[in-house]
């Protein structure tokens, strides 16, 4: 979760702390996927997926492989920092993703097979 308190976003920010907990992680890392996206013409499907890719592999790019040897320097174990980049993305996804990706079916059509779908979830759900 990036929510953190506005004290430590800013404290973090300024170098003042270490990232020391989980929440602190996640908001490193959102902050990297927030700041790539908001780059000039980056606001495009193909960035949500190389977000997607950069949540795995923070290698990628050099905004998240930044935080990720930050964080391993820090001592942090892998499987902390995975689920931080993996949380971060999720948010992400919910927050930017979706409604993208809503916006598209608003545009393009929704794909009639996602309709039967959820028919047929609902029609289990009502028996």
């Amino acid at each position: 979760m990036p929510y953190i308190s506005s004290s430590d976003r800013e404290l973090l920010k300024q170098g003042i702390i270490k990232a020391n907990n989980v929440g602190h992680y996640n908001y490193l890392f959102s902050l990297a996927y927030l700041r790539i996206w908001l780059k000039k013409d980056n606001q495009r499907y193909k960035t949500i997926a190389l977000l997607k890719d950069v949540s795995v592999l923070p290698s990628m790019l050099p905004e998240t492989d930044e935080i990720e040897q930050l964080l391993i320097a820090l001592g942090v174990d892998r499987l902390e920092r995975e689920t931080a980049r993996a949380l971060a993305f999720d948010e992400f996804y919910r927050r930017i993703g979706v409604e993208y990706e809503d916006l598209a079916i608003d545009k393009n059509g929704d794909l009639p097979e996602y309709q039967q779908a959820l028919d047929l979830l609902f029609n289990l759900h009502s028996k």
